[in-house]
């Protein structure tokens, strides 16, 4: 017994681990991009030609500087919602505008940064950004940093303290577009703003007001980086050949090593550290018994296993999957009777190649139950498993996404 456990320790490694990897094709595709927007229809008119005059400008001016234009919330990372009043709103709700704008942080700063940043022992990591060209410098302590100059909508309420300025704005303007650019995850407000006007009498000032604004606004958005990893898929689908020599053991212990087979499996990645795969192989079952060496003892053995992987992502372009697990067993050709269940445990190793992976899987299992055929019962087979294959990920999950 110890011979036979020597030798499959001894044959596991040589063909699951003493493989080096091949190739330096990466997993990882990085793609620097400006944010996703969505520009929900502008509310807050009754006027068609109104909401739409002002949904289009905010749409050109997006896409003039690079944006890529949404057609859905949920595809978005960012939303710039315009809104509609009139300008006597706007002015009995000016202190409670104002008190909103002032929560708005304008702040390079993350909640949650990429690396984490780490201000112990004295330490402080700094956030560089350019304001009022000039370079400040931002931490998460907040010492020390940025004061934000007066947004306009806080000039307004100074400037129209007097009523005699207020009668002068009343007459200028009758309408006030309120923007705001929302972050769409956890729908913080990047930026608000306002525009004043007079949609009848809209002119190039109007227009040229609202370009500066937008484009102030839109400064504020970081550039994406998005990551995508081919090893994080909902699904992947694999196939391979297989090499099966088997040891069968009863009163003595008969070793076949021309035994071979294939599979088909689908694994359910349902964490990132972890996957579900159930599959089909027919091997070959094939043994000479002591005495009846003229006889066919050949078989088909179909089998439905059934594993949990961990998962493991080591570097760049490495995929690898310890599992265990149990497999049905059912004789094709009615040779034999096997154990209908076996348990087997095995490694995976994964290498980049193309769209997917090549892998080599080998895998230790034996049989639960005795098997029998003929008048030959209560043997039990030991079987290592070489497979060599390839599979490919399906349904991506969503990127990793840097930079805000």
């Amino acid at each position: 017994m110890k011979k036979n456990t020597v030798f499959f320790l001894v044959f596991f490694i040589v063909f699951t681990l003493g493989l080096s990897p091949l190739g330096n094709s990466s997993l990882f595709a990085q793609i620097k991009r400006e944010a996703l927007i969505y520009i929900p229809p502008i509310t807050g008119t009754n006027d068609k030609e109104e909401s739409a005059f002002f949904h289009q400008k905010l749409t050109h001016e997006a896409i003039l500087q690079y944006f890529n234009i949404v057609r859905s919330r949920h595809r978005s990372e960012f939303i710039l919602k315009g809104s509609i009043i009139s300008l006597d709103e706007y002015v009995r709700n000016i202190d409670e505008l104002y008190d909103i704008d002032k929560q708005i942080s304008v702040s390079p700063v993350p909640s949650l940064p990429t690396p984490p940043v780490r201000n112990t022992r004295d330490r402080r990591e700094f956030f560089s950004w350019e304001v009022d060209d000039a370079i400040y410098f931002f931490d998460t302590k907040g010492e020390d940093n940025y004061e934000p100059i007066l947004q306009p909508q806080v000039q307004n309420r100074q400037f129209m303290e007097s009523e005699a300025d207020l009668e002068v704005i009343l007459e200028t303007w009758n309408s006030v577009l309120i923007l705001e650019l929302i972050h769409t995850k956890n729908n913080t407000i990047y930026a608000r703003r306002h525009v004043f006007y007079r949609y009848e009498n809209t002119d190039e000032i109007v227009n040229d007001n609202l370009t500066i604004i937008l484009r102030e606004m839109l400064s504020y958005l970081p550039e994406i980086e998005e990551i995508r990893d081919s090893r994080n898929n909902w699904l992947f689908l694999e196939a391979s050949v297989l090499w099966t020599p088997r040891l069968y053991s009863n009163e003595g212990n008969s070793l076949y090593l021309t035994n071979f087979g294939g599979k088909l499996a689908l694994d359910f990645q349902i964490f990132d550290f972890m996957s579900l795969s159930v599959g089909a192989q027919i091997t070959e079952d094939r043994f000479i018994v002591s005495g009846h060496e003229e006889d066919d003892n050949r078989d088909l053995i179909l089998e439905f296993p059934l594993a949990l992987k961990l998962i493991i992502k080591p570097g760049d372009n490495l995929l690898l999957e310890p599992y265990g697990g149990i497999s049905y067993n059912y004789s094709y050709l009615d040779t034999t009777q096997p154990s209908i269940l076996s348990w087997f445990a095995g490694l995976q190793i994964g290498i980049k190649a193309g769209p997917g992976f090549m892998f080599i899987d080998g895998r230790f299992s034996m049989d639960i139950f005795p098997s029998a055929m003929g008048n030959i019962v209560d043997y039990h087979r030991f079987m290592v498993q070489i497979g060599l294959g390839y599979k490919i990920g399906l349904f991506r999950k969503n990127s990793v996404l840097r930079g805000y």
